[in-house]
């Protein structure tokens, strides 16, 4: 009479087990897919230059790393204004989008204009189309860090 009642509350405890691993799973992937919207959502209003949506969607102690150096919010937000002074008619074309944990890596196509100095460049009115990879760790809701 005892076995078949341990081997139930066994079996019973297993199943709570796989439930809160299930639950667990679950909530991750809604939380890696928001991710996935946020990123795309950051990408859509910068080709808009709509730069107040830097505040909305990106924490204030954010950190942009690009090639080998590290920068503040501060400086995100003054590439971003700058950018369209050398380029306009940008674009960030999403090709493949991924999401684990914490972050969310998007290879795309990024389109622009080249209609101001740049680097001493002086503008040539031509489209540059090159591909990106940009990496963002998310906390909270918002970007909390950056990889150009």
């Amino acid at each position: 009479m005892i076995l078949p009642l341990l081997l139930v509350f066994i079996i019973s405890c297993q199943d709570q087990n796989i439930l809160t691993e299930y639950e667990k799973l679950k909530t991750q992937i809604q939380l890696e897919e928001q991710n996935k919207e946020l990123a795309s959502l950051w990408l859509k209003e910068v080709d808009k230059e709509n730069f107040a949506i830097v505040d909305e969607l990106v924490a204030k102690n954010c950190t942009s790393h690009y090639g080998d150096r590290s920068y503040d919010n501060d400086w995100v937000m003054s590439s971003l204004k700058a950018f369209p002074l050398a380029f306009n008619e940008y674009e960030h074309i999403i090709n493949d989008m991924y999401a684990e944990g914490d972050r969310v890596c998007v290879k795309m196509t990024v389109k622009v204009k080249h209609t101001g100095d740049f680097a001493n460049i002086p503008p040539t009115g031509k489209t540059i189309t090159y591909d990106a990879y940009t990496v963002y760790r998310f906390g909270n809701g918002k970007i909390i860090e950056m990889w150009w």
